[in-house]
């Protein structure tokens, strides 16, 4: 009898359990906004809050062009960027940083900056917007 009160009450738990193990890092991106247009040779203003209960572990920032959505015929090249930061198992942390500098031979036009935030479980959550990289 006890081990059947001990197996119920291991199934009543079981959605919870699996409920922490499987949620993902928040994502509130505040800056650049959709559509943000950013001068080539200026900084791209960031900021986010993100937030895991378990805690995180990096964030990354991406930014390539749109498909189709960029002008390289007068000798501009693509703007790429990738890079990561560690956050030391964190539960919630505000960015905000002018560290992302747009080249002055970038290509004008459409770009996606996506953030990548991945907590200490390994679970991945990720937002992107478009941004118009346009000439100063």
């Amino acid at each position: 009898m006890k081990n059947l009160f001990k197996f119920s009450l291991l199934l009543l738990l079981l959605p919870f359990m699996a409920a922490c193990t499987t949620a993902k890092p928040q994502i509130t991106l505040e800056a650049p906004e959709e559509g943000a247009q950013c001068a080539i040779g200026n900084d791209i203003h960031f900021v986010a809050m993100l937030s895991d209960s378990r805690g995180l572990k990096t964030y990354s920032i991406q930014i390539a062009p749109k498909e189709g959505g960029t002008n390289t015929s007068s000798g501009a090249v693509p703007f790429h960027y990738h890079q990561t930061w560690e956050l030391f198992n964190e539960k919630e942390t505000h960015l905000h940083h002018h560290q992302i500098i747009i080249p002055p031979n970038a290509a004008p036009g459409t770009h996606l900056f996506t953030i990548v935030c991945t907590n200490k479980s390994g679970k991945k959550s990720t937002t992107t917007v478009p941004i118009e990289v346009v000439l100063p």
